[in-house]
């Protein structure tokens, strides 16, 4: 028992572990955004789909000792290419920086490319693993129940989601996570040949049927009769309620990481809550209860709705519990009626195949599916709208369930009201969303929106750019004011401060105001209203939408065609693009290095790190300085930027603006540069906030970071 027991426990931990550590490892390579998280999971929920598929046909097709040749040996082909990875990139499953992307196009088939070359094959051997162990332990153990694994699998599984961002990922730097990940591989394999050994001495038992060997999700006290054929509709309804549950998890992870950080956290939460689901509803039919639950996800989906149309004014740790609430009862609606109709032991693993494929096809209806039919996060309402719609097909479709009861027939056609008044407010959501929009797009990197703004005065009309919730600049629409810096970069803002005293300061000390800056994030282009004859600016944007807006023929923003400097536009993340740039010794001799690519407001947590500073520095000029935007509603990032600038021995300030209100904005700029000369400069001084700012637990390294604890 103790040889199938471990190799259960290990296999969930292990499946689970991988996740989050090698998604927080590229995270960086694809500018930060959560589709990364979204394609990670399209990528794992497709290869669970393989494992499903690959022990569903060793289970039927071959002979127990066959079984065990084969699995063996592919576990053995994964330990082989485990170290084939470390002598080729100096460590297993995470690739050297060859592999980073030098431009931003495919970037989704991209990380399904490293995630297949990294971690494939060891994943789908590990997807396969529960269904599989268990019809071992039946064939060798045939007086005993091999449900009891099922405990085992869940619990294996959950701690690996808890203890990640809580134990290993604050702990450990992620070369170290990935070596003790790919030992503990070893040691599953280990426990795999104890198990494959137990299986080759026993005999094949006459009462059982590979077929109905049970699979990880399966519940802990299946009916052991046979059923007849299921209707013609179940194996739909599995599919179906299966890919709701799975878009549901996407939808609000995507949504939840837009308005904080892509952080494991916030990976891990979301992905905890659709797991919870599973383990409860397939643990009894005692803990699912449909009326509850129904009136559960009733709740939640008012709540959600009324988030939605509040938007960024809501605190986010209440958004945060909102979305999580949604996304609990919807899984326990879809999982709980899912394993209401569940079939026979015989078709088991029938059922499972057509979970995993609706899990799946889920994850590429958000993933995939969403970015090209929708120019904003509305797979949310599509995911919601949509259990609903099947969760009252199912009550329709059985004769016993409450919407069928004698003496209220009426009721269905009450919900059929509500289903349409959902659709209604969803569909109000989106046109509010779009109302009064010029341009809209969306891709990888995210959702672009272009507006009119204060159209009906002459003076103060202006085209807006809004990225998710946040406006992200705008620029006067008339001729006179087309070229005036405005929203956050007010001419008593941080970085305009920045740019005039550095003018200044090469005046006094060279002769010549001229400057070089590279600026993170073009948005609407506002900083080359500061450029000047002489000037050189060089934008690193990574969405390539955002550079149409201002590079097409008849673009909406034209701070680029109006500044006398000379601009360029470098495609890709700023930090790979500048880490290119050094590795060919082209090194950018910037005065300022701007900071100010945020994604709606969730914060590019690998821009700024002590390995980034430490990059940024190569391409300064000898004195030069780097601004940071650092204003966010949520979070209180000036501690961090305290830390990194003190554990570089570089000094700093935070500089913040109130604003007018009008075409100026409050913001908070941090100034960060080993020129003590320049921080002296009394506007300088008079500028920067006294008041006192503590230091974070801990500098943030590529392979640190808490959000926790700048929580404002």
């Amino acid at each position: 028992m103790l040889n199938f027991a471990l190799s259960i426990f290990l296999g969930a931990f292990l499946l689970f572990q991988v996740q989050p550590l090698i998604g927080k490892y590229i995270l960086p390579w694809f500018g930060g955004t959560p589709a990364v998280w979204s394609t990670c999971m399209l990528f794992f929920q497709t290869l669970l789909l393989g494992g499903y598929a690959y022990a569903h046909a060793t289970a039927t097709m071959l002979k127990p000792r066959k079984q065990v040749i084969v699995h063996l040996s592919l576990l053995a082909v994964a330990l082989s290419l485990m170290a084939w990875q470390w002598l080729s990139w100096g460590g297993p499953l995470l690739p050297d920086s060859s592999f980073k992307p030098i431009d931003s196009s495919m970037p989704a088939w991209r990380v399904l490319s490293v995630l297949g070359l990294s971690v494939g094959l060891p994943y789908l051997i590990l997807s396969a693993t529960g269904s599989l162990v268990q019809s071992w332990f039946a064939r060798a153990n045939p007086d005993k129940s091999p449900y009891r694994l099922y405990v085992l699998s869940n619990a294996g599984s959950l701690l690996a989601l808890i203890s990640y961002p809580f134990l290993f990922e604050p702990a450990l730097q992620l070369s170290t996570q990935a070596a003790a990940w790919s030992l503990s591989y070893a040691l599953f394999f280990a426990a795999m040949l104890w198990c494959g050994i137990a299986v080759w001495r026993s005999p094949s038992p006459k009462s059982a049927s590979p077929s109905q060997s049970p699979s990880p999700s399966q519940s802990a006290s299946p009916s052991q009769s046979a059923s007849p054929s299921p209707r013609f509709l179940h194996p739909l309804l599995w599919f179906g309620l299966a890919a709701c549950g799975s878009s549901l998890l996407l939808a609000v992870t995507n949504q939840i990481c837009q308005e904080v950080a892509v952080i494991p956290f916030l990976w891990v939460l979301p992905l905890t809550i659709y797991l919870l689901s599973f383990i409860i509803v397939f643990a009894g039919d005692r803990w699912y209860s449909r009326r509850f639950w129904g009136v559960a996800f009733l709740v939640a989906t008012i709540c959600a709705v009324i988030a939605l149309f509040s938007g960024f004014t809501v605190n986010i740790i209440l958004q945060v519990a909102v979305y999580s609430a949604l996304l609990f009862s919807g899984c326990m609606v879809c999982h709980g009626e899912m394993v209401r109709l569940k079939p026979g032991p015989e078709r088991l693993t029938a059922f499972y195949l057509l979970m995993s494929a609706g899990g799946a096809a889920g994850g590429m209806f958000v993933s995939l599916g969403a970015p090209f039919l929708f120019v904003g996060l509305w797979e949310l309402h599509v995911s919601v709208w949509m259990a609903w719609l099947l969760f009252l097909a199912v009550l329709s479709v059985e004769k016993s369930s409450w919407l069928n009861e004698s003496g209220i027939a009426a009721l269905r056609k009450v919900m059929a009201a509500l289903l349409v008044v959902l659709a209604g407010v969803l569909y109000w959501h989106v046109r509010d969303e779009t109302s009064g929009v010029l341009a809209a797009s969306r891709n990888f990197y995210g959702t672009l929106r272009v507006r009119q703004m204060r159209w009906d005065e002459p003076q103060h009309a202006a085209y807006k750019l809004s990225h998710g919730a946040i406006v992200h600049g705008f620029q006067y629409a008339s001729p006179a004011r087309k070229q005036e810096p405005a929203s956050y970069y007010a001419p008593g803002s941080g970085i305009a401060l920045t740019i005039r005293q550095m003018r200044e300061y090469r005046k006094a000390k060279f002769g010549d105001g001229s400057l070089r800056m590279a600026v993170f994030g073009l948005g609407v282009g506002t900083l080359a209203a500061f450029g000047e004859p002489g000037d050189y600016i060089r934008f690193y944007e990574i969405n390539p939408d955002v550079t149409l807006l201002s590079t097409a023929d008849n673009p909406y923003f034209t701070y680029l065609r109006g500044t006398p400097a000379r601009w360029d536009v470098i495609e890709g993340d700023a930090r790979i693009a500048m880490e290119h740039e050094l590795a060919r010794g082209e090194l950018q001799q910037m005065d300022i290095i701007a900071m100010d690519a945020f994604s709606s407001d969730s914060i590019p947590i690998h821009l700024i790190t002590r390995e980034a500073l430490e990059l940024y520095r190569h391409h300064l000029r000898p004195g030069g300085v780097m601004a940071i935007h650092i204003s966010n509603r949520h979070l209180d990032l000036r501690p961090v930027i305290r830390h990194l600038a003190e554990s570089l021995d570089l000094g700093w300030m935070i500089i913040p603006c109130e604003g007018d209100g009008e075409g100026f904005w409050s913001s908070t700029w941090s100034v960060v540069t080993d020129n003590r000369e320049f921080l002296d400069m009394p506007p300088m001084k008079e500028a920067a906030t006294d008041v006192e700012i503590g230091l974070s637990s801990q500098v943030w390294t590529d392979d640190f970071s808490n959000l926790f604890e700048t929580l404002d």
